[in-house]
C-alpha cells in the first residue's frame, strides 16, 4: 500500500488538506508524480516525477487539435499492458465497486443521466427506438434510459465483461434485459454493430478513459458510424485545461466535496493522481473540436460538475470527413 503522506511525495506537497493548490509537474498535459497502488476507474501504472518542461506547441491549423496535449510517445501509455491482477485494471475484482463509488464523487452523477434520458427523448420523440450506449458497464445508462423508455432496445457496449456482468446484474428481472444486448469489445472493433443501425448514442463519463487523440477520434468516429445523419449523441467527459488558472481552484473544491461526502483523503489522492496516467482528460474546447472532425455538429452544453462537462450533439447531414 503506498504511502501518499510520506515527506516529499509530489501529491502530498501539491495537494495538502487546506487551502490546497496542485503543484505537481505537468509534462504533455500530464501530471506527473510519483505512484504507485491503484483505482481501477482512476488510476495507471507508475511514471517517475519529473521536472514541468517547458516546450513551443506546434502551430494548430483549422480543424487540429493542439498537439501539446498528445502523449508523449516516450512516456509509457496509461492503463496499457495491465495485467488483471492489477487493482488498477477493469477486469480486477475491485472494479465493480466503481458504480457505487462514482456516485459520491461527481456532483449530480444522477442528474447527468436524467438530462441524458430527457434530451434524448426530446430529440428522438420516438415510442420505438434503438440506442447505442458506450461503456455500458455498470448498467446506469440501462437503467436510467430502460426504466423510462420501456419502447426503447439497447445495445451496450463495454471493453470489460467484469463490468458487463455488474450491468446484467442491475437489470435482471427489470425486464429492461430483454432488450437489452450487451456486447464485450471495443466498438471500431464489432462488425456485428451495423452502420446506421441506431437512433441515438450515449457515451457518458468513457472519453476521457480513452489514451490519446487518435484514439478518441477512432472512437468518435465508430459512434458516428453507427448513427444516421441527424441522430443525437449525449456525451460527457472529465475535462482538464492544466494550464487554466481555475484548474487548482476546481480540484480543490472538488476534494472537498468527496470529503464531506465520506471519500477518504486517500482515495482522493488516487483520483488525482490518476489524471493524465489512467485518465486522459482533454480541456473542453478540444472535446468539441474533435466532435466536429468526427462527423458531428453543433455540440451545446448540458451538464456540468467541476471538471466533468456534458454535452448533446448530432450526427453531420454529410460526411465531410
Amino acid at each position: 500500500m503506498r504511502n501518499d503522506s510520506m515527506p516529499g511525495s509530489p501529491i502530498q506537497s501539491g495537494l495538502k488538506s487546506g487551502g490546497s493548490i496542485i503543484n505537481g509537474s505537468i509534462v504533455n498535459g500530464s501530471v506527473q508524480t510519483d505512484s504507485a497502488q491503484n483505482d481501477p476507474a482512476e488510476n495507471g501504472p507508475a511514471q517517475n516525477g519529473q521536472s514541468a518542461q517547458t516546450t513551443e506547441p506546434e502551430q494548430a491549423s483549422p480543424g487540429l487539435y493542439d498537439k501539446s496535449f498528445e502523449h508523449n510517445s516516450a512516456q509509457p501509455v496509461p492503463g496499457r499492458g495491465a495485467s488483471e491482477n492489477d487493482p488498477m485494471h477493469w477486469e480486477h475484482p475491485q472494479a465493480s465497486n466503481y458504480s457505487g463509488a462514482i456516485a459520491a464523487k461527481i456532483p449530480g452523477y444522477l442528474h447527468l443521466y436524467e438530462m441524458a434520458a430527457g434530451l434524448l427523448k426530446a430529440a428522438l420523440d420516438k415510442q420505438s427506438a434503438h440506442i447505442l450506449i458506450v461503456g455500458a458497464g455498470g448498467g446506469q445508462e440501462l437503467e436510467t434510459l430502460g426504466g423510462r423508455e420501456p419502447g426503447w432496445r439497447f445495445t451496450g457496449v463495454d471493453t470489460s465483461e467484469r463490468m458487463l456482468e455488474a450491468a446484467r446484474r442491475r437489470i435482471a428481472g427489470t425486464g429492461i434485459e430483454a432488450r437489452a444486448a450487451l456486447v464485450r469489445g471495443e466498438i471500431e472493433k464489432l462488425p456485428a454493430l451495423e452502420p446506421r443501425l441506431h437512433d441515438g448514442a450515449t457515451c457518458l463519463l468513457v472519453l476521457h478513459f480513452v489514451q490519446g487523440i487518435e484514439a478518441k477520434k477512432s472512437l468518435l468516429r465508430a459512434i458516428a458510424d453507427r448513427l444516421p445523419p441527424g441522430a443525437p449523441l449525449l456525451i460527457a467527459s472529465v475535462n482538464a485545461d492544466y494550464e487554466s488558472p481555475a484548474f487548482a481552484v476546481r480540484m480543490e473544491a472538488w476534494r472537498l466535496h468527496m470529503l464531506s461526502g465520506g471519500i477518504s483523503e486517500e482515495e482522493w489522492l488516487r483520483f488525482a493522481d490518476s489524471l493524465g496516467r489512467s485518465s486522459d482528460p482533454l480541456p473542453g474546447p478540444v472535446v468539441l473540436q474533435l466532435l466536429e472532425e468526427c462527423g458531428f455538429y453543433d455540440p451545446a452544453p448540458f451538464f456540468a460538475s467541476f471538471l466533468v462537462g456534458g454535452w448533446i450533439t448530432f450526427k453531420r447531414e454529410a460526411d465531410t470527413r
